[in-house]
């Protein structure tokens, strides 16, 4: 049941984690940011469900990438401090 929005988070992940990647540090460490991205995804989507923010820009699926893409940002500079 749950299987269908998890493979859609993780696969805008993916491509969160790819832009993420490009804005932050110009392309470099690529694996890294895939997986920040995949993380990011869900932890973006929290965020955004537990403040009860209502984001939209027009289409589900930008919506979904841009919320993907900050939280694979924000997880990858909250691990740039801790690590």
């Amino acid at each position: 049941m749950l299987a269908g929005p998890l493979i859609a988070t993780l696969v805008i992940g993916l491509v969160a984690g790819w832009t993420a990647s490009f804005i932050l540090d110009g392309g470099r460490g690529m694996m890294r940011y895939l997986i920040y991205g995949s993380l990011g995804s869900i932890v973006g989507g929290l965020l955004v469900w537990i403040s009860g923010f209502d984001f939209d820009v027009g289409n589900t699926i930008v919506n979904q990438m841009v919320v993907g893409t900050l939280g694979a940002m924000l997880v990858v500079l909250v691990a740039r401090r801790i690590l």
